[in-house]
């Protein structure tokens, strides 16, 4: 089988001296079926051998793109038969890590066909763009198998919405203004000179309001001068816990669907990207398949609560699970907390971090766009262990080094508003989902009512439409009102189990819901 595989490997990479060639082939080793399993479990394993080819470093994306039309990798996460399949991890200096199974046997299979290269169609990159950004493009969906870069779909439905002058529920972002007293800290922050650099970890007061803010809301002490930094919003914050922590080859696991900048810094990290599907109506994680997700190779698990696109708010008990098995697995937790005040039907949010045996490990990551309605100032913060924050530290003043400087104090009066304020952006939002749920039961759609964040998921089945994207364009032309298909927030390998599922925002002001409620429900 090493024979097999490295002559798999010669048929499809052409190596060029002055610029790189293309590489349209894709490699397989066997369509035989093996069990798999992680070392965690009591399953026979064979040895791996590891081949590690070093190529140019303007191969890496042409490489990468004849494996694109590959399934998913053979990762050991399930103890069912799957194909055995080629692993690529590709790290900064362009080398290539292809695993392949040492002892194995293919009874009773046929060596996979392959298509000659000069029967398939050609893509030509110029070798001058090649770079780790096509990884991230292909991660995040915008990448086809062809290396073309398509425009996502909130781009599409934006356009769309302008075009015929629909209201356009598909963009995740408040139509009104947050809380006078954040917007004139800011604007006193800006006339009193408050306009330059701001220190490293960001304005000390700002950091003492985030660790009494987790104090007063959660019991939760973190000590402002050593366990709290201030980001360019929360996923800044993410990008750089993951570039700080990951390498090629391990394995970030997050929950499907996905917001798309998750995949695409797993992506840039060259880490491999593990997905635990929620699904309707509860979009609560079965915790067989969460437990089946963990292997010796997870790096971090990527945890979104409240949930974006789902409005899924998660169980106490996969919480706890989540720590159980991050614990015994050695892997880090990392939080998207940025919906945390938006809550309804009075529950309350849980912090990971909180939880028995979590601290050590944790990565609480939140923000202030969401709770304040300012999304445009992107202040966010990272909550961890010094020697955690000591290396996103390292990573974050390479990517913004400082950011919003007069929107520091002003985000520091914010979380130190009365407990009335959040009681009441909590109603407010849930009075606003309501509104619109009633208009799309009405147009007769299923609608999951959402535990928390600003969006609402609808399924379009009940009206006859199986592809929700398709819907979503019929919308904005039958009666003004623009949604996202949630396949843009999902694998391509998984697109069908959320075809048929839209995603609208319900935080935009009353008026516009009520109307976009009265035109669905003329569907």
């Amino acid at each position: 089988m090493f024979g097999q595989t490295c002559s798999y490997i010669r048929e499809n990479i052409w190596v060029g001296r002055q610029k790189a060639l293309e590489i349209t082939e894709t490699a397989r080793l066997c369509s035989a079926h093996l069990p798999v399993e992680t070392a965690s479990r009591n399953v026979g394993i064979k040895s791996y051998m590891f081949i590690q080819i070093s190529l140019l470093l303007s191969l890496t994306d042409v490489l990468l793109h004849a494996f694109t039309a590959l399934p998913l990798p053979f990762s050991g996460r399930d103890t069912s038969p799957v194909p055995i399949r080629t692993i690529l991890c590709v790290g900064a200096r362009g080398y290539v890590n292809v695993i392949a199974h040492h002892d194995l046997s293919c009874p009773d299979t046929q060596e996979p066909e392959i298509t000659p290269m000069s029967h398939r169609p050609t893509y030509h990159v110029n070798p001058l763009t090649n770079g780790p950004w096509q990884r991230a493009a292909t991660f995040a969906g915008l990448r086809g198998a062809d290396g073309r870069l398509s425009p996502t779909i909130f781009a599409e439905m934006t356009a769309l919405a302008n075009k015929l002058g629909a209201i356009n529920l598909g963009q995740g972002f408040p139509d009104e203004d947050g809380p006078q007293e954040v917007l004139e800290a800011a604007k006193a922050a800006i006339d009193r000179g408050v306009n330059q650099y701001s220190p490293g970890r960001g304005e000390p007061d700002l950091l003492r309001a985030i660790s009494e803010h987790q104090q007063r809301f959660y019991n939760f002490a973190a000590d402002p001068g050593s366990e709290i930094i201030v980001t360019a919003g929360a996923t800044e914050a993410i990008a750089a816990t993951i570039l700080a922590f990951t390498q090629p080859g391990e394995e970030v696991i997050t929950f499907e669907p996905f917001y798309d900048a998750y995949a695409a810094v797993i992506g840039l990290a060259g880490a491999e990207h593990v997905k635990v599907g929620l699904r309707p109506p509860t979009f609560q994680p079965d915790l067989t398949e969460l437990e089946r997700a963990f292997t010796d190779r997870t790096r971090i698990i990527l945890v979104n609560n409240p949930n974006n696109p789902t409005g899924a708010v998660f169980a106490r008990e996969t919480l706890q699970r989540i720590v159980d098995l991050a614990t015994r697995h050695n892997t880090l937790i990392v939080t998207d907390e940025v919906y945390e005040h938006l809550i309804f039907d009075g529950a309350q949010h849980t912090p990971i971090a909180t939880l028995p045996g979590a601290k050590e490990r944790t990565i609480t990551i939140s923000s202030a766009g969401k709770t304040f309605s300012t999304t445009g100032w992107k202040i966010g913060w990272a909550i961890a262990p010094p020697d955690l924050i000591t290396a996103i530290l390292t990573v974050k003043q390479y990517l913004t080094f400082v950011n919003g400087a007069p929107f520091q104090p002003a985000i520091a009066t914010g979380l130190r508003l009365p407990d009335g304020f959040y009681r009441g952006i909590s109603s407010t939002l849930q009075r606003k989902r309501d509104i619109l749920i009633d208009g799309l039961t009405r147009a007769g759609l299923e609608v999951f009512t959402p535990g928390g964040t600003y969006f609402v998921l609808a399924d379009t089945s009940p009206l006859g439409y199986e592809d929700a994207t398709q819907l979503s364009r019929d919308l904005g032309e039958k009666v003004g009102v623009v949604g996202v298909p949630v396949t843009a927030f999902v694998s391509s390998e998984h697109v069908p189990d959320y075809r048929s599922l839209l995603r609208f925002a319900f935080c935009k002001r009353d008026d516009v819901l009520t109307e976009a409620a009265s035109r669905l429900s003329r569907l």
